[in-house]
């Protein structure tokens, strides 16, 4: 029988438990997170339905990674539970401001007009911020950093047009 010693087989060994519990994690999260949503938004319809432009951005950066040849590692698997965490709250803020203003207006049109014009501004904002945070890391001298930098800006810009389009086109 033979096996592989060393550190360096320790360390592949190692890089694959991380990756394989990254995963883990981010698939425990997205259905703590689902559930959540489910209950915060009173409606299973509803929640199942806001996490859809949550999940986007990650898949695509991922299959972005994939088309691209760069490697799942320690480094990139770290952007899906960052952009699932940004993709939510943005989320979260425009499912339920156009709750409460559905209630109060009873029209579809006026609440998601209302939304857009309210949450819009702010989460565009707020997104631009971390997305251009994001891409300064591009150019970071650690290349998995940059490559963090590079694909999480990216998911980032693409969590606010799933929140600018895609939900209001949803609902």
């Amino acid at each position: 029988e033979v096996t592989v010693t060393g550190s360096m087989a320790l360390l592949m060994r190692m890089a694959d438990q991380i990756a394989q519990s990254q995963f883990d994690s981010f698939a425990f999260a997205i259905a703590i997170i689902s559930i959540i949503m489910v209950i915060t938004l009173g409606s299973l319809k509803g929640g199942l339905m806001a996490m859809i432009p949550n999940i986007i951005p990650a898949l695509l950066s991922f299959g972005l990674m994939g088309l691209f040849g760069v490697p799942l590692d320690t480094d990139t698997l770290l952007i899906a539970p960052l952009i699932l965490g940004i993709a939510v709250d943005d989320t979260i803020h425009f499912m339920t401001h156009y709750r409460v203003d559905l209630a109060r207006t009873g029209s579809i049109s006026k609440a998601l007009a209302s939304t857009i014009r309210d949450v819009g501004q702010a989460v565009m904002f707020t997104t631009m911020i971390l997305g251009m945070g994001f891409a300064t890391l591009s150019f970071a001298g650690y290349l998995g950093m940059a490559k963090v930098g590079f694909f999480g800006s990216l998911a980032i810009f693409v969590a606010l047009l799933c929140d600018l389009f895609l939900i209001p086109a949803m609902i």
